[in-house]
């Protein structure tokens, strides 16, 4: 519960900063890779090349996204 309370106040700030969906991208996209880690590191549930290479580019996705806000931001009105 704490965590899920911690998230939103989160997700709230991020959506402040950037437009809400990017933030809804790039949140979804870490959480799924987060969870495919640790996954992989408790369970030793990544047996799947395959896999391997989603997760990669889920995280290339939401550095690219990244990029792509920040210059965004810093063009001249």
């Amino acid at each position: 519960m704490v965590f899920g309370i911690l998230n939103m106040l989160c997700f709230s700030k991020a959506i402040q900063k950037i437009p809400p969906a990017i933030a809804f991208s790039v949140w979804t996209g870490l959480a799924l890779a987060g969870l495919q880690i640790g996954d992989a590191l408790w369970i030793s549930a990544i047996n799947n090349p395959l896999k391997l290479v989603c997760i990669v580019a889920i995280l290339i996705g939401v550095i690219g996204l990244k990029f792509a806000t920040a210059k965004e931001e810093t063009k001249p009105s």
